[in-house]
């Protein structure tokens, strides 16, 4: 499978290490299990990325992870035209999609079309892919896509 903008064959540690913390630990499990988890505030229901000690709008210490259900949207995106790694060649689009519960996450973006066919709210299908450390990709649904109803879906790489 290729992108539009760069191949999804990416090297499992194209994004190098990352530090994992207490905090942030649930949220990589996820990942590492196919799920897009992210807390929720166990006092005001707020939902938050990136994961922290305490909820940014009522200061609470208590949280839960939950799996993400929502259907994610095309909420920011850019061209990346300069690779800062060999297996991430250049143009490939980084996004930001924001999902029914109102939290936002980066992905790697496939798009079919061209970046001409991208517009702000568009639905696009978020993918776990799993890798070291796993990532979210998302893909532009075809109209005819069955994904395009289910948009949260957990897949390997060859999804």
């Amino acid at each position: 499978m290729n992108w539009t903008y760069g191949p999804t064959d990416v090297l499992p540690s194209f994004a190098g290490s990352i530090e994992v913390d207490a905090e942030s630990a649930p949220f990589w499990q996820g990942l590492a299990e196919g799920d897009i988890r992210v807390p929720q505030c166990e006092n005001c229901s707020t939902y938050r990325f990136p994961p922290g000690p305490y909820c940014l709008s009522c200061g609470s210490s208590m949280q839960r992870f939950i799996t993400l259900t929502g259907r994610p949207r095309l909420f920011s995106w850019i061209v990346v035209n300069r690779s800062t790694h060999r297996s991430m060649p250049a143009p490939y689009v980084v996004a930001v999609l924001e999902y029914d519960e109102g939290v936002r996450l980066p992905a790697a973006l496939h798009v079919p079309g061209g970046v001409d066919a991208l517009t702000l709210g568009m639905p696009v299908v978020a993918t776990v892919v799993q890798g070291d450390p796993p990532f979210i990709a998302g893909r532009v649904p075809s109209p005819q896509d069955p994904d395009l109803d289910t948009r949260v879906i957990a897949a390997s790489q060859d999804g």
